[in-house]
């Protein structure tokens, strides 16, 4: 499955990312589940693979997070090393893009992660 972006959407309509932004904005579904804004089935992408599809941040959290749990404790990564493997792996992400997600995360700067 791949996760649902406003961009795929806007490309399949012909219209803008912010026409579709506008679109669900203040609009509800009411499903068995409960209420649910439309804005929560979208995802907002994070950069570009190395085919120019575009990556989920959801993806790109799931990634950081798996490196830092792996990454040596006493040399922890740090941004700029978690761009180069991420991009390693065919995600092309910005080292302000990592830094903004390690911090919603709530995961420490490499400085402050060493053991």
């Amino acid at each position: 499955m791949q996760p649902l972006t406003y961009s795929v959407i806007a490309q399949d309509l012909g219209v803008s990312e912010s026409t579709i932004s506008r679109v669900v904005k203040h609009k509800y579904a009411e499903t068995p589940y409960g209420i649910f804004a439309f804005k929560d089935f979208f995802t907002s992408t994070a950069g570009l693979d190395d085919d120019y599809q575009s990556i989920s941040r959801q993806r790109v959290k799931s990634e950081l997070i798996k490196m830092i749990e792996l990454e040596n404790k006493k040399k922890p990564l740090s941004d700029q090393e978690l761009v180069n493997r991420l991009k390693a792996d065919g995600l092309n992400i910005s080292r302000r893009i990592v830094t903004k997600y390690r911090d919603e995360l709530g995961i420490l700067n490499s400085h402050l992660r060493r053991r």
